[in-house]
């Protein structure tokens, strides 16, 4: 993890791309990791969040949604959230970036998905720290599971 820690140090525009992953620290439910709300049955994750199923038939998103929607409230900031508040001042443009850390996406949403591709093109690198494998993996410098284990390290590290 030192030379994660060493890469955010070098890096002179550096971008987090953060997925549901880090909202799952902070207690709000993910969606394809362990106990996703994909995983529940009855739930077709092609049909929840698109438009023109949900036109037809809004009750199947408010349905489904309504459970996940409404946990929001117990949710707290995590150490993912508070140290990316701190490492704010980063130029966050995936095109300019020189690194970029993926932290808790599965990478398989578009567009956002190819975020990190545009940083890879231009010369970067990508760390990725995901608990499940993403169609990235091959492409980047480094790559950890536990975004808490992580995050930890790199907040100690970077405090000191």
């Amino acid at each position: 993890m030192d030379k994660l820690v060493n890469l955010i140090r070098s890096s002179h525009h550096c971008v987090a791309f953060t997925g549901a992953g880090v909202s799952t620290l902070s207690g709000i439910r993910g969606f394809r990791g362990k106990n996703g709300i994909y995983q529940d049955q009855h739930i077709d994750e092609d049909k929840l969040f698109d438009l023109e199923y949900f036109r037809k038939y809004p009750s199947y998103y408010y349905g489904h949604a309504r459970n996940y929607i409404y946990s929001f409230e117990n949710a707290r900031p995590c150490i993912v959230h508070t140290e990316l508040a701190r490492l704010e001042q980063a130029v966050m443009e995936a095109r300019r970036a020189d690194f970029m850390l993926v932290l808790g996406s599965t990478l398989v949403v578009q567009p956002a998905a190819s975020m990190p591709l545009h940083t890879l093109q231009n010369g970067g690198s990508i760390a990725i720290v995901n608990d499940s494998e993403t169609p990235l993996d091959s492409h980047a410098d480094l790559r950890y599971h536990d975004l808490e284990s992580v995050f930890r390290h790199i907040s100690a590290a970077l405090a000191g």
